[in-house]
């Protein structure tokens, strides 16, 4: 079911990466968070 209007599909194709974009830097940030602890609590042992 894609618009067949190639703006819509600009468009759709866009927001899905920009979306994909801002869920990657999330991981990545909260991955380094985790490591970050994980290191902390290994030093403070």
């Amino acid at each position: 079911m894609l618009p067949r209007n190639p703006i819509t599909m600009t468009m759709m194709v866009a927001t899905i990466a920009t979306v994909e974009a801002k869920l990657c830097d999330g991981l990545v940030s909260c991955a380094k968070t985790a490591c970050y602890l994980v290191v902390s609590e290994l030093s403070l042992m």
